[in-house]
């Protein structure tokens, strides 16, 4: 019998040693692409309202040169705001310091303009027009539900972003005088694309790992 097994593997070495080769190409494949699906540690800056820690912004409302603060509830909500669909703003200092710095701002569906230094980054709707304190969004809803992602220049660490939001209202619904102050991220733009090349991996990975499979 062991005559019979030992001239089984002779008669098989070159099928047992490509088999072998073959797993071996596909486990060195595998650890080497995987290094892709995991992001780049560091370069980005969750700068979000959270429970504990505002993350040094100070939202408020501005009309007629007056500034009135708005309370914070939890939960990225405040309050105090006079009627709804009012414009209110939400300043911080920013203090972090990334090459090639590109803003995530969370509710693309929102009237939305972005200031820094009190002067114009961007807007979605530009009737509201170019001041702080003095804008008058239009109340429209926009189609965008994507994170709005906005490239700042190199020189704004150190200066005060502001970002004036007016949320849609329609009369069916109760209103309490709050609103909602979204998610707000920092990225560097290499961290950026490593989270692209990451989640495109993730998803391509497993169809690629079956064509290897099934190859094999």
């Amino acid at each position: 019998m062991q005559k019979g097994f030992g001239k089984f593997i002779a008669d098989h070495l070159v099928f047992f040693i490509c088999a072998a080769a073959v797993a071996a190409g596909v486990v060195f494949s595998l650890l080497f692409l995987s290094a892709y699906t995991v992001p780049l540690s560091g370069g980005a800056a969750d700068l979000s309202v959270q429970d504990e820690n505002t993350n040094g912004w100070e939202v408020y409302t501005e009309e007629n040169g007056e500034k009135t603060l708005l309370t914070y509830e939890g939960g990225g909500y405040y309050s105090g705001l006079s009627y709804p669909g009012q414009v209110f703003y939400a300043s911080r200092v920013m203090t972090e310091s990334f090459d090639e710095p590109i803003l995530q701002v969370e509710g693309g569906s929102f009237a939305l303009s972005i200031f820094l230094d009190g002067g114009l980054l961007y807007t979605n709707d530009p009737a509201a027009g170019n001041r702080i304190g003095a804008l008058n969004f239009s109340g429209k809803i926009f189609s965008s539900t994507m994170p709005l992602q906005l490239s700042l220049p190199p020189d704004y660490s150190g200066k005060i972003l502001t970002i004036a939001q007016s949320q849609p209202f329609s009369e069916k619904q109760d209103w309490d005088g709050s609103v909602f102050f979204g998610p707000v991220t920092l990225y560097d733009n290499t961290a950026l694309q490593s989270i692209y090349a990451s989640q495109a991996t993730q998803t391509a990975y497993p169809a690629m790992l079956l064509a290897m499979l099934g190859f094999s």
